[in-house]
């Protein structure tokens, strides 16, 4: 590795977890939970798109905002990110990584993966340096272990594509087709920033905001050897 990447922390151990933060009692299936927001493991919504729906209708109107999950990065025992925002947003991960992996002349990759975001992926050999400045937080730089994360890069990645087909499958047993969706967004494409939303508009939204964080998965489980 070079000066500065031995210069810099190296993590034992880093993990990234996709969650969803998700209300108190967001789903009537099961206890109100004691904190909120609560983050909700991607592993635990699986074949659950149902009450997640549900969810979403609820609420009085879906903005961007109403849909918050992502990676949440821990190191060493600590959390380096914690926070999430929009799904796409969060598979930058994905996406960075993947390019990294795929170039061979790529050492680094610059990204966001939240609103204000300005991370740095580099990678030296198998090892991943991870450094967002975004201001007035600032994410130090550490070296992580690469075939690791890039696991649970593709772990995460993997369930998020499960589940967003349960939710297709879903927004279409309510009558939001993949015609009537087309047809609603061709025809009034502003209409899901009104204040009153009729439920075919909020359909739409959940749809859409699951299928734009879709990613292409073949570079991280070309590299990990996976199926």
């Amino acid at each position: 590795m070079s000066d500065v990447a031995t210069s810099e922390p190296r993590a034992r151990r880093a993990r990234a977890r996709f969650q969803f933060q998700l209300p108190a009692g967001w789903s009537r299936a099961e206890p109100t939970p004691p904190a909120d927001p609560r983050f909700v493991p991607i592993v635990a919504l699986a074949g659950r798109a149902a009450e997640l729906v549900d969810h979403y209708l609820r609420l009085p109107r879906l903005t961007c905002c109403s849909f918050r999950a992502g990676y949440r990065v821990f190191v060493d025992d600590r959390w380096w990110l914690e926070g999430v925002d929009e799904p796409w947003m969060s598979m930058n991960w994905v996406r960075a990584c993947s390019e990294l992996l795929v170039d061979a002349t790529a050492r680094e990759v610059k990204t966001f993966v939240w609103e204000e975001s300005r991370l740095q992926l580099r990678r030296e050999d198998d090892w991943l340096r991870l450094v967002d400045d975004a201001a007035p937080t600032v994410y130090p730089p550490v070296w992580v272990p690469l075939r690791p994360f890039a696991r649970d890069l593709w772990l995460g990645a993997r369930a998020f594509e499960r589940l967003a087909n349960e939710i297709a499958a879903e927004v279409a047993r309510r009558g939001g087709t993949p015609e009537k969706l087309a047809e609603l967004r061709q025809h009034n494409p502003a209409r899901s920033a009104s204040p009153a939303q009729t439920e075919l508009e909020k359909l739409s939204q959940i749809e859409l905001n699951f299928a734009r964080a879709r990613v292409d998965l073949h570079p991280l489980r070309d590299f990990l050897g996976v199926i």
